[in-house]
């Protein structure tokens, strides 16, 4: 009885060991990404990205809407991975820090669903007047994955 016992042990713990390691490994997945950069001063600025995996889970699809355009393109998913850690790596607290006064009035948006696997909370992160010399600033996260972003939409900064 001891045996059985020891065993049982050993395979609960296994279970729950798998299970919560497949649970942090689907914790760290994006599964759906909204990008916006809109710009007020200029008529007709406005920019729309969604990118999004395919039901196949090989790629996604990225989808470019801009100056009553659409465009589509296709990504491969280690691409998309590769976007969503960088979101993943962007800090809440590093754009409270900073508020910039400019004459642009840009204002840039990244949204995603994730990273947990039960979610369908879209999780939203924006900022106003975003330079290229935010590379050097708390932004330089939201910049890395707005970068990345405009790179697989064919898009410059």
């Amino acid at each position: 009885i001891l045996r059985i016992r020891l065993i049982m042990k050993r395979l609960v713990f296994t279970l729950l060991f798998c299970f919560f390691s497949f649970l942090s490994f689907t914790q760290n997945k994006i599964s759906y990404i909204i990008f916006s950069d809109v710009n007020s001063d200029v008529i007709n600025h406005t920019l729309l990205i969604t990118i999004s995996p395919n039901i196949d889970g090989k790629e996604a699809t990225v989808t470019v809407e801009k100056n009553n355009t659409l465009e589509k393109y296709y990504i491969s998913m280690s691409e998309f991975n590769l976007i969503g850690e960088s979101i993943l790596k962007i800090k809440p607290s590093d754009l409270l820090t900073d508020v910039r006064d400019c004459l642009d009035a840009s204002r840039t948006k990244i949204s995603f669903i994730g990273p947990n696997f039960l979610s369908t909370t879209m999780i939203s992160y924006e900022i106003d007047c975003l330079l290229s010399l935010d590379e050097n600033t708390q932004w330089r996260d939201f910049l890395s994955a707005t970068n990345l972003i405009l790179r697989v939409a064919k898009q410059k900064h």
